[in-house]
């Protein structure tokens, strides 16, 4: 794998990568992401992110 942050490329792809939102609600969200499987990240596959607030407002 090349180096992708400094001189380390366990850092992977999905910084650079779109991410698909999923749910998007007043105190929650999540996104998904798949993975390439190419030459920046061979192994494919997918993530997940959630991210919630305990009072109502707006999630950033």
């Amino acid at each position: 794998m090349p180096a992708n942050l400094g001189g380390h490329a366990i850092h992977g792809v999905s910084m650079w990568l779109p991410w698909e939102v999923e749910v998007h609600e007043a105190n929650a969200v999540e996104l998904s992401l798949e993975l390439p499987q190419d030459r920046r990240w061979p192994f494919g596959g997918s993530a997940r992110q959630q991210g919630s607030k305990s009072a109502p407002g707006r999630c950033g």
